[in-house]
């Protein structure tokens, strides 16, 4: 009895859940997931025209990534294969909720994001890397790959790669692998299976907060999935394209944490085998980096509430209204980086590189924009600066 009550009250929840994220897709978010909104009312580009912020968001929600994988003949080429070969023709599209590896469909370009040959984003680039250059690879989520960065030369990799110009010997690269919805699971495989062909000096990881949204592992110990996302992904498995604004809602922190208020909590997951977990395999590709002779960072990502800044009004409500569960979880996964000491070259943690500024960083409880992203490079470029002088 107690049961059927629990679905019935989820279920008034979920349908309510569709009618008004309808009616706030309607007369809030339009066709841009909330984008346009959300950087207006952050302030975060307000100097900047509604002209520009609408092609910005434009340019984003018009992004494509793909799985490079072919088939020809019949036969799955696999991965070397395939990079020894230069196809880029059949491609798949890849849903962005997929655990499998990805990258930007090469050689789009609009007026804020560039993809090369090779599926970055940025500037073109040569597979082989001249005797005289140090490469660096930037991995990660959305806020590595830059979502809100007004340019390609605003993001993370842009800065970081403008602030060792002055070097001439050796030449510093510094290229943007990051995509949107990455993980510690598609670092790995991106890493052993496509980066490695690029010869990296160092190979850079950003994150944190995509792993303990929504870990990657087929372990079943962890059973994080939440009832509303639970719903949503088989129709987003199903229709890639489908990510309407009631969908994004639907899934969003507020209205899972408002679930879990009504059934109480009955979905738990070990939140100390969650994190052993990212730190396994962020140990992985550090072992990886040993294999083939490149040097490993780990870098934990600035969210909302894991730092000491001046909190602005915009910043407020985030913090009221969209509640996260990386952020309870951050104390414990930084005391459990020091495991990691050993097997990487550094780990940074960057939670509090925006404390000595008062202005608004954060659109939402992770992504940032042009000046948050320059004072993470920042800090990134005093951590690797040693390395590249010892070269």
């Amino acid at each position: 009895m107690k049961n059927k009550k629990i679905l019935f009250k989820l279920l008034i929840v979920v349908i309510g859940s569709v009618i008004l994220s309808e009616l706030a897709g309607q007369l809030v978010l339009g066709t841009q997931y909330n984008c346009e909104p959300r950087l207006q009312n952050s302030g975060i580009y307000k100097n900047q025209s509604e002209y520009f912020i609408k092609n910005l968001c434009d340019d984003y929600e018009d992004v494509k990534t793909v799985q490079p994988v072919i088939r020809k003949e019949q036969e799955v080429m696999n991965f070397t294969q395939f990079i020894d070969k230069i196809s880029l023709q059949n491609y798949k599209i890849l849903s962005k909720q997929n655990s499998d590896f990805g990258i930007l469909q090469p050689n789009q370009h609009s007026r804020t994001i560039n993809s090369n040959e090779y599926g970055f984003r940025g500037r073109e680039i040569s597979m082989n890397k001249d005797d005289d250059t140090y490469r660096i690879i930037i991995l990660g989520g959305s806020v590595a790959y830059g979502r809100f960065a007004s340019s390609d030369e605003a993001t993370i990799s842009g800065n970081l790669e403008k602030m060792f110009s002055n070097n001439d010997n050796p030449k510093i690269q510094v290229i943007n692998a990051a995509l949107e919805g990455d993980t510690s699971c598609s670092d790995i495989k991106k890493t052993q299976e496509y980066l490695i062909k690029f010869d990296p000096d160092v190979i850079v990881i950003l994150g944190g907060w995509n792993d303990l949204d929504r870990p990657c592992t087929d372990s079943e110990e962890i059973s994080r999935i939440s009832v509303v996302s639970a719903l949503v992904k088989p129709i987003m498995s199903m229709c890639p394209e489908c990510q309407s604004p009631r969908l994004i809602i639907l899934s969003s922190s507020w209205i899972k944490f408002q679930i879990d208020k009504i059934i109480g909590n009955t979905i738990t997951y070990d939140k100390d085998l969650l994190i052993t977990n990212l730190v396994k395999k962020w140990a992985t590709t550090c072992e990886i980096g040993k294999q083939h002779n490149f040097d490993v960072i780990i870098a934990l990502q600035p969210l909302l509430g894991t730092e000491n800044k001046t909190i602005t009004e915009w910043e407020k409500q985030i913090l009221k209204n969209y509640p996260s569960d990386a952020v309870l979880l951050y104390p414990k996964l930084k005391e459990s980086m020091n495991e990691l000491q050993s097997e990487c070259k550094y780990t940074v943690d960057l939670t509090h590189v925006f404390d000595n500024t008062n202005d608004t960083v954060f659109i939402d409880r992770g992504h940032i924009g042009d000046n948050g992203n320059f004072l993470i490079a920042k800090k990134l470029h005093e951590v690797i600066r040693p390395l590249v002088e010892k070269r």
